[in-house]
């Protein structure tokens, strides 16, 4: 059997324990977000420029449908971006 004070410490270690796993946990969950939050830019970058350079081609050769598919994914993924910086402030 433990004692009182053996039985305080035991529960107060198991306590900072559990707390440092939690921080832990915490901690990688944010840095993810921020990964992917990165990553999600990145893409968005790459979409907004691939849709430039179907504008800058001669108007015989742009093609509608890539244009509009296009300009709405960069535009829903700017939208996604712009709510969640605004979330982090």
């Amino acid at each position: 059997m433990l004692s009182g004070e053996q039985h305080l410490f035991s529960q107060l270690g198991r306590e900072s324990l559990v707390s440092r796993y939690a921080k832990k946990l915490n901690t990688y969950k944010n840095g993810d977000a921020h990964m992917s939050m990165g990553i999600l830019s990145l893409i968005t970058f790459v979409i907004w420029f691939v849709a430039i350079q179907e504008f800058l081609k001669p108007e015989k050769n742009q093609s509608n449908r890539k244009i509009m598919m296009l300009t709405s994914a960069g535009s829903l993924l700017t939208l996604v971006l712009t709510i969640s910086l605004f979330q982090t402030l």
